[in-house]
């Protein structure tokens, strides 16, 4: 950030609450929306959500992609979505903390929107680094910090945009990768106030990766016998199709099919990200391009990708490894 604009942040800053407070100040209810289709029944499913418990603070909806036909890659992002919504973030709203309302179409309760919320948010630092302000993830966690529960329904149904390039899909998740991370310790201080599974899903959420890194690594360069590898692959494999038939029956419509993508792309790509976003947590940027190639990430050196590569050969070469052994 530069120094002109660190100036002129208090001035943003009051013109976005003075806005906020102009424009809402007829109704108890706020939606925030982001390039999103809505179905005609959109708000209406999600007031209803909302309203359905005094203590709910937000909700968001069931979100999809709606240019599905742009390529194989927003395909795998509309199935990826499916299971996210219907299943993980289904089972998190049952419990009434739902850790991240979508940006693209989600609702607040106005008066959960206090001061001290809204200044928060607005004025967003990571270890005395200002943030970007507009992280859906960050207000959902200042809403069940104060003590109000966050819901996710699959009666309001939008559709968003997908990536449909490689480029813009490896940085958005960068981006979103490092959120999780900058969040952790809003999502921690919810903890008292929220119901017990929501440290359950934290904990998950941030040991899994490390989990299945280590996993990889002791099956390829660690284990004493070569037949481990197919025993485990086989596993793996069946718990992919498992989650996806579920997923096929729940939501009756083959496109989810292309979830089983998402897991090899999550291994191969995902998983290097994640732990590069860990080690590049304070770095703010914007990194997500628009439809548009983002001038302002062409021509940086792509450390992230560089880290994937590496990530990469080590599995390659573990792989050869193992075939080595079984061979001779």
């Amino acid at each position: 950030m530069s120094r002109r604009d660190r100036h002129d942040q208090p001035a943003r800053q009051a013109r976005l609450r003075d806005e906020f407070r102009r424009e809402l100040t007829s109704t108890d209810l706020v939606v925030t929306d982001s390039d999103t289709e809505l179905e005609p029944d959109c708000l209406v499913r999600l007031q209803e959500c909302l309203r359905s418990d005094k203590r709910n603070g937000c909700a968001t909806g069931f979100l999809t992609i709606y240019n599905r036909a742009d390529g194989l890659l927003p395909k795998m992002i509309h199935a990826r979505y499916a299971y996210a919504f219907a299943v993980e973030r289904a089972a998190s709203s049952f419990a009434g903390c739902m850790t991240c309302c979508s940006g693209p179409i989600s609702i607040y309760r106005l008066d959960a929107l206090d001061e001290l919320v809204l200044r928060r948010f607005v004025t967003q630092r990571f270890l005395t680094r200002p943030a970007e302000p507009g992280d859906d993830r960050h207000l959902t966690n200042l809403v069940m910090a104060a003590g109000l529960r966050s819901r996710q329904t699959s009666l309001a149904r939008a559709g968003t945009e997908a990536p449909e390039t490689w480029r813009r899909f490896i940085n958005q998740q960068l981006r979103w990768s490092r959120s999780f991370y900058r969040e952790m310790y809003w999502q921690l201080k919810a903890l008292e106030k929220q119901s017990c599974y929501l440290g359950v899903i934290t904990a998950y959420e941030t040991i899994f990766p490390f989990v299945i890194a280590s996993w990889i690594l002791r099956i390829l360069y660690f284990s004493d016998s070569v037949s481990i590898l197919w025993r485990m692959s086989a596993v793996a494999v069946t718990v992919l199709l498992l989650r996806t038939l579920v997923l096929l029956l729940y939501c009756r419509d083959t496109r989810v099919l292309y979830n089983i993508l998402y897991y090899p792309v999550y291994v191969v790509v995902l998983l290097p990200l994640k732990f590069y976003a860990l080690l590049t947590v304070v770095d703010s940027r914007w990194v997500t391009a628009s439809r548009k190639e983002s001038l302002r990430t062409r021509d940086r050196f792509p450390a992230h990708l560089v880290f994937i590569l590496f990530w990469d050969l080590v599995i390659l070469g573990g792989v050869a490894y193992r075939v080595y052994e079984l061979c001779f």
